[in-house]
């Protein structure tokens, strides 16, 4: 925007002193077409100063390192094996400490350490002996016990378990849960369980996040066979698919159809097969 001064306007073209384009300015000192262009003239010229205002700084703040000097090794007409020479991560796991262990000892001139490079060093196995057997450390003996030790958890986990089983034996409660219906009733699995009380439609209640069963309708679904022997004249779904050549589905859809009535023993289905083989009959011959 031009500057107006008592109705005239003052305007001077001039050079940029950075890009070299002209521009129109308001009085003889502007020097730049934009600020831009001031910027990166103000930088081209003191990066210099800046540069060297930064390596001061780094010098206060940061000292120099002198550059790691390899260790002279003893002019004795000792030979090391390649065996003897171990790394300081070796030495520690030998020794059964931690690496800042053999450090400590290096610095404490106890044992030497061998420096390849800047981060390469290894210490001598026969040096580190050495020195323990000279000073006698008094380092303590830990004696493992023989055989394996059961772990206390383990220890826990199956004394609870005899306790609950005694306790089961002593005193049925009212309400069971899945785990000690498996136990009473010797089933295998809880999702036999599920299935008993989905089929015969046992009473359940919900106490926090348990789910409990009533012990007296597993009694009354599970006790009329206490012997665990099947009863005579039953068979289950597995023996009719192979006694008559039908799979599974087909055997539990002819239940169905032909209205033979089953129970469940321990956890298979069984039903009469006099009745089932008579039914299926008149279901062919109609």
């Amino acid at each position: 925007m031009q500057k107006k001064s008592k109705g005239r306007i003052l305007s001077i073209t001039r050079i940029c002193g950075y890009c070299g384009n002209p521009f129109e300015a308001h009085n003889s000192t502007t020097r730049f077409c934009s600020r831009k262009c001031y910027n990166r003239d103000y930088y081209l010229h003191h990066a210099q100063i800046m540069n060297l205002k930064r390596a001061e700084l780094y010098k206060k703040t940061y000292k120099p390192r002198n550059p790691a000097k390899p260790n002279p090794l003893p002019a004795s007409g000792e030979i090391t094996t390649p065996v003897d020479l171990i790394s300081i991560k070796e030495a520690a796991r030998r020794m059964c400490v931690c690496k800042q262990t053999v450090y400590n000892l290096i610095h404490a001139n106890q044992i030497r350490e061998i420096r390849y490079t800047s981060r390469l060093s290894y210490v001598k196995w026969s040096e580190i002996v050495n020195h323990f057997n000279h000073n006698n450390p008094k380092i303590p003996q830990i004696t493992l016990p023989k055989g394996k030790q059961p772990l206390r958890r383990e220890v826990i986990a199956k004394f609870e378990k005899a306790t609950a089983k005694a306790k089961l034996k002593e005193s049925t409660p009212l309400w069971l849960t899945p785990q000690q219906v498996c136990e009473r009733y010797d089933l295998s699995s809880i999702n036999i369980v599920y299935a008993y009380a989905s089929k015969f439609h046992i009473v359940k209640k919900k106490v926090h996040r348990h789910t409990l069963y009533s012990s007296k309708a597993f009694d009354a679904v599970l006790e009329p066979y206490p012997d665990k022997t099947m009863p005579s004249g039953y068979i289950t779904i597995k023996e009719a698919s192979l006694r008559y050549n039908l799979s599974l589905t087909g055997v539990r859809k002819r239940l169905d159809i032909l209205g033979v009535k089953y129970t469940w023993f321990q956890k298979s289905i069984i039903f009469q097969e006099d009745e089932f083989v008579k039914k299926s009959k008149r279901l062919e011959i109609a």
